[in-house]
């Protein structure tokens, strides 16, 4: 269902999502000792960023945060 939703965007927004996690993962998380940005610590600062609501703010973004996190940490893999 992630990937499906990734596919719906235009042509730069994949590839955008794709460099930028291609980034966090092979050059910030493996140095988690150091930066202390591990895979989970990424996911709880860059998923509200990437996945954010056209209206920031709203409560429907406070109730789905915790999911956010997750399907952050699922594109993250």
């Amino acid at each position: 269902m992630i990937i499906e939703g990734i596919r719906q965007l235009p042509n730069v927004n994949q590839m955008t999502i794709l460099v930028l996690f291609d980034f966090l993962k092979n050059r910030v998380a493996p140095l988690d000792q150091y930066n202390k940005m591990g895979e989970n610590n990424l996911c709880i600062v860059f998923g509200p960023c990437i996945m954010m609501s056209p209206e920031p703010g709203t409560l429907k973004e406070l109730i789905y945060a915790k999911k956010i996190i997750v399907a952050t940490s699922i594109i993250l893999r």
